[in-house]
């Protein structure tokens, strides 16, 4: 599992806004979503949700 989350690149989007308000309950912390591998990350680059994507590129 891990080669296969960890081998690939990964796309993190940093989401947009109080996320308070958008979870009823959270860590309190600015809300990430995570995508492992090149198609995922492109997706999620590509979702139009709101906030800051990056991509971690693994060698």
């Amino acid at each position: 599992m891990l080669d296969q989350a960890w081998g690939g690149p990964i796309g993190l989007r940093a989401l947009q806004g109080d996320s308070a308000r958008l979870t009823k309950a959270n860590s309190g912390a600015p809300l990430v979503l995570v995508a492992y591998g090149r198609d995922n990350a492109l997706k999620l680059k590509q979702s139009g949700i709101a906030g800051h994507f990056v991509v971690i590129e693994r060698k």
